[in-house]
């Protein structure tokens, strides 16, 4: 983002990207991009896709998916190049917890907060999707509570990580 000056914005969001950069590289150069831009102090935030919700998904929506091949490259590469799989699947990149965490304090952020955005309601979209209202705030409230519980994190279909760049810069 040439246009945006060094150091000029307090948060930055990066909402989207790491869905599709597929090498580590330009993992990294998009958090270089978040750093530059970001005023020391100033606050990022990552969303990413689990690669453990995906193999969960494939399990219950795409079973020709559930095959060694498609397995051990999803869980070992983050991506999925089978020609069977939706057009979706085959551009994403799909992170681990772990490695979107490591990718940010490797660039010298502090992590603030780690969070299942959607924890494992996907999976039980069926009972959610019929609750009374009453019912769904209460699950709501439930799920506000324990969103950032770290054993729940790769279950979320996505996870939004919140880093403070450090004070001072290190670039």
């Amino acid at each position: 983002m040439p246009f945006i000056q060094d150091d000029s914005q307090d948060v930055v969001v990066i909402l989207g990207p790491l869905y599709h950069l597929k090498t580590e590289e330009e993992r990294h150069s998009a958090i270089a991009e978040a750093d530059r831009i970001l005023k020391p102090g100033g606050m990022l935030a990552v969303a990413y896709i689990s690669r453990y919700f995906v193999g969960g998904l494939f399990a219950q929506k795409f079973p020709e998916l559930i095959t060694p091949n498609v397995l051990s490259e999803l869980q070992t590469q983050g991506t999925v190049s089978c020609p069977e799989a939706s057009r979706f699947f085959r551009v994403g990149y799909f992170a681990t917890p772990m490695e979107v965490e490591h990718l940010l304090v490797q660039q010298d952020f502090e992590i603030v907060s780690h969070t299942a955005t959607d924890g494992f309601g996907r999976y039980i979209s069926n009972g959610v999707n019929h609750f009374t209202a009453q019912q769904y705030q209460t699950w709501l409230a439930y799920h506000l509570a324990v969103c950032d519980e770290p054993s729940l994190l790769g279950s979320s279909n996505h996870g939004l990580v919140v880093a403070k760049s450090r004070q001072p810069r290190t670039r």
